[in-house]
């Protein structure tokens, strides 16, 4: 079997703050003078970790002024992961692995010294802490806050293609429309807060993007049979996903998008 992370070893941890050590995944660098449709924003890569030698994980930064949108529209590959691409179809092909889909919005997070992790309280602040604007600002650019807002795509390729997404949000009350989202009626059903059913929606924006990334990709990967088994067997894996947020599990159906 193939080694995912063979493909990317010059790429163990990587974040586009440095200017060195440039890797696989440099092209997700943000391009700030892209447009994008209301209510959009750019995936911004913030790291990428090397976990075992199959499996890698890509945290995406939330930007700070777009802290309640959750609708991802930047592509996850481009043309110069044909490498990564490649490895996916091979192994599928190869062994005719089956999809492992996970979905787990965590809602807000705290960092307990290592890595973020469910606040299981979920308590929520009216604000960011400041007597005044900046104050106020400067406490939501701060690493405190910042690092909280960020979303998690990991692909590991061993007897299963597993693809799991998370996602945390900082603890300040979202804004989040439940009622033009049609979530009321779930949020009202389980106890969820508005800052849970953000961080569901991002897990689900981007679980959507990578499908339809992966759909494009099969026809250039595969022949036409493979492709439509491929892209036939991700849509089922979808249809029977749910999401996990917190200890409720929904259908990812059930949810409108």
């Amino acid at each position: 079997m193939y080694s995912l992370a063979r493909r990317i070893q010059k790429v163990t941890i990587y974040s586009f703050h440095s200017t060195t050590n440039m890797g696989l995944f440099d092209r997700f660098k943000s391009n700030k003078n892209t447009a994008l449709p209301k209510g959009a924003h750019l995936l911004t890569i913030q790291n990428v970790q090397k976990l075992t030698p199959q499996a890698v994980q890509l945290t995406f930064d939330v930007p700070t002024a777009l802290s309640d949108k959750f609708n991802f529209t930047q592509t996850i590959f481009s043309p110069a992961d044909s490498t990564i691409l490649s490895l996916i179809f091979q192994e599928y092909k190869k062994n005719n692995l089956p999809f492992k889909i996970q979905l787990q919005a965590n809602g807000i997070g705290i960092w307990n010294g290592e890595v973020i992790i469910r606040d299981e309280k979920q308590k929520e602040i009216n604000g960011y802490p400041g007597e005044t604007l900046d104050e106020k600002s400067n406490a939501r650019l701060s690493q405190e806050f910042k690092r909280l807002r960020s979303s998690n795509l990991f692909i590991k390729i061993d007897r299963e293609l597993t693809i799991k997404v998370n996602s945390f949000t900082d603890p300040v009350v979202s804004n989040l429309d439940l009622e033009a989202l049609r979530l009321t009626e779930i949020a009202e059903a389980h106890l969820l807060s508005k800052n849970e059913l953000l961080s569901a929606m991002r897990c689900i924006s981007l679980i959507y993007k990578l499908k339809e990334e992966l759909t494009n990709q099969a026809t250039t990967h595969l022949n036409q049979a493979d492709s439509k088994k491929f892209i036939d067997k991700l849509d089922g894996a979808l249809q029977k996903s749910k999401i996990q947020i917190g200890n409720v599990y929904i259908r990812l159906k059930d949810i409108q998008f």
